[in-house]
């Protein structure tokens, strides 16, 4: 039997930063009842979620309404607000989530945009070959943020 973690210990890790619930909603398949350049609502068995995508996932599927998909997910929870992001694929997740967890400076926003500017091969080159100004010049990344220290 493993023993609970009291609760403030738990909000004193979230405050930190420290600790991540992951896999709250990790993918939904429904038929596409609304879509825009970055922005979907999925129908899910009569429940319409509002979805983020970066404009990759966008041109990947090709969500017309009517259409069936299956869109790979990540819950942001704030204090004042839950987003819901999606993606096409687990891979375009993983470097979404590599970006908002390990680089500093850098938010949801900001890695929806960089994805919608960079395919993930481009990204994994860019990043393997320590090519971080390849990454600066993706739409979203602030000029300030360019240096090579920003990764950790």
């Amino acid at each position: 039997m493993t023993e609970a973690v009291p609760e403030d210990a738990f909000l004193a890790c979230a405050r930190a930063g420290l600790c991540h619930v992951k896999g709250m909603i990790a993918f939904l398949r429904g038929t596409v009842a609304e879509s825009y350049p970055q922005r979907l609502i999925l129908d899910v068995h009569g429940v319409g979620y509002e979805v983020i995508v970066p404009l990759s996932t966008f041109d990947r599927l090709n969500p017309l309404p009517g259409r069936e998909l299956t869109l790979k997910t990540y819950l942001h929870v704030r204090e004042n607000m839950q987003v819901l992001y999606g993606f096409a694929t687990d891979a375009e997740r993983d470097i979404f989530l590599l970006l908002i967890e390990r680089v500093s400076g850098i938010g949801p926003a900001t890695a929806i945009a960089i994805l919608g500017s960079l395919s993930v091969e481009q990204f994994k080159q860019a990043v393997v070959g320590g090519d971080v100004s390849g990454i600066a010049r993706a739409k979203g990344w602030a000029r300030r943020r360019r240096n090579a220290s920003s990764w950790n």
